[in-house]
C-alpha cells in the first residue's frame, strides 16, 4: 500500500529540463526502464535535484578555476563550497572538474553541464526581469582582473548605473588579457579594463592615463633597504610571481636574459602575501593596483626599466551599442587613484 503522501507527490508535475515544460511524472515502471536504459545518462535521471545555489557555486568555480578564489568571492569557506561541487557531480553522476598545476580545469562532462547551468541562469533573470517589471533593463558587462581593482574602482565602474535609467553595470572577473579579447570580439563582454591596448584592428580603446610600476616584497627581503629597484639588475635569481599566464609569457624572453625566474600564482591575495612575506621572491604590479595587495610586513618600492606596458585601457568594440558609447566616455573621467605610501 504506498502512502497518501507519496501517491500525492508521484502525480505532480514533472518539469521537463530541456524545454521548461511541465510534463506527467512517469510511473515506477517506466523510471525503471528508463534507468536501464540511461546507466551513462544519470545526467538526465537526476536532473530535477539540483537546486538555484548549486548551479551558481558551480558557476563560479568555473570562472575562476580556483576553489580558494571561488569561495572567496561566495562568502563561503573552501571546505564549504568543495562539498557543495562533490555533492553536485554525486547528484549529476559524472566529475566536473580535473585538478592541474594551473589550477582546475573542466572535464568533457564539466563543459556540458556548463552550457545547462549558464543557459539555467540567463532563465532565471530574465524571469525575474519579467515579474519585477524591469525586463527593458540593458547591462554594460566590464572585464577586469578583478584582485587588481580597488575599493575606489570598483565604486567608480558601477557609478555609471546612477546616471542611466534601467542600466545595470555587471563586472566580470578575467585573468588574462587575450581572453578579454575573445570575450569582447564575441559579446560576452562590452567594456575591458587593461593595462595594455590590443592588436585588433575591430576592437577601440581609449586611455585613461598611464601608472608607474612598482615591486612589492616582504621587509626583510634582501633588497628591501634600497630606494629603488632596476627590473633588469637588481631582479636577477628572484622569483617574479604573475597571476597571469599572457603577462608571463610577455616577460618570457626577458626573464631568459636577465636570470628572473617567472612563476604563476593563483590569484589570491593572501596567498600572494604569504609567499612574499617568507622573502623567497617579488610581485610587479602597477601603482594604481598596489594598494589591495599591500599589508604588514611588505613593501612597495619603485621599478625602473619594466619592459611592459602599464597604462589605463578601456577597451571596447568598434560596432559596440550606443549605451556601451556612452559608457566609455562616462569612463574618460577616470580618476587615476593615488599611490600608497612607500614603506
Amino acid at each position: 500500500m504506498v502512502p497518501s503522501r507519496a501517491r500525492a507527490h508521484a502525480s505532480r508535475p514533472l518539469a521537463c529540463p530541456w524545454n521548461n515544460q511541465l510534463v506527467a511524472r512517469p510511473k515506477a515502471c517506466v523510471i525503471q526502464s528508463l534507468k536501464s536504459s540511461l546507466k551513462g545518462c544519470t545526467l538526465i535521471r537526476r536532473w530535477y535535484a539540483l537546486d538555484k545555489k548549486q548551479l551558481d557555486y558551480f558557476l563560479e568555480v568555473c570562472r575562476s578555476g580556483n576553489l580558494t578564489t571561488a569561495s572567496e568571492a561566495l562568502f563561503l569557506t573552501r571546505q564549504a563550497l568543495s562539498k557543495s561541487i562533490r555533492m553536485l557531480e554525486h547528484e549529476v553522476g559524472a566529475p566536473f572538474f580535473i585538478r592541474t598545476s594551473l589550477g582546475l580545469r573542466l572535464t568533457r562532462e564539466g563543459e556540458i553541464f556548463k552550457e545547462y547551468a549558464e543557459g539555467d541562469r540567463a532563465a532565471r533573470e530574465a524571469a525575474l526581469r519579467k515579474i519585477h517589471g524591469t525586463e527593458q533593463t540593458c547591462q554594460v558587462v566590464i572585464g577586469a582582473h578583478l584582485s587588481h581593482r580597488t575599493d575606489a574602482d570598483i565604486e567608480f565602474l558601477l557609478a555609471f548605473q546612477s546616471t542611466e535609467e534601467n542600466v545595470k553595470v555587471v563586472l566580470q572577473d578575467v585573468e588574462e588579457h587575450n581572453d578579454s579579447w575573445d570575450m569582447l570580439k564575441d559579446g560576452r563582454l562590452d567594456v575591458v579594463f587593461s593595462r595594455t591596448k590590443p592588436k585588433d584592428a575591430t576592437l577601440a580603446w581609449v586611455q585613461a592615463g598611464e601608472t608607474k610600476v612598482l615591486v612589492l616584497l616582504g621587509k626583510d627581503h634582501p633588497l628591501a633597504f634600497k630606494d629603488a629597484l632596476d627590473f633588469s639588475q637588481d631582479l636577477r635569481g628572484e622569483t617574479y610571481y604573475s597571476m597571469s599566464h599572457d603577462t608571463l609569457a610577455e616577460l618570457e624572453g626577458y626573464c631568459k636574459a636577465f636570470g628572473i625566474k617567472p612563476e604563476y600564482v593563483t590569484p589570491n591575495r593572501n596567498l600572494l602575501r604569504k609567499l612574499l612575506g617568507l622573502c623567497n621572491g617579488v610581485f610587479v604590479v602597477p601603482e594604481i593596483s598596489a594598494e589591495p595587495f599591500l599589508r604588514e610586513g611588505l613593501v612597495a618600492l619603485p621599478l625602473r626599466s619594466y619592459p611592459l606596458e602599464t597604462g589605463v585601457f578601456f577597451v571596447y568594440r568598434r560596432d559596440t551599442a550606443p549605451l556601451v558609447k556612452r559608457y566609455i566616455e562616462y569612463l574618460r573621467t577616470y580618476p587615476l587613484p593615488q599611490a600608497p605610501p612607500l614603506a
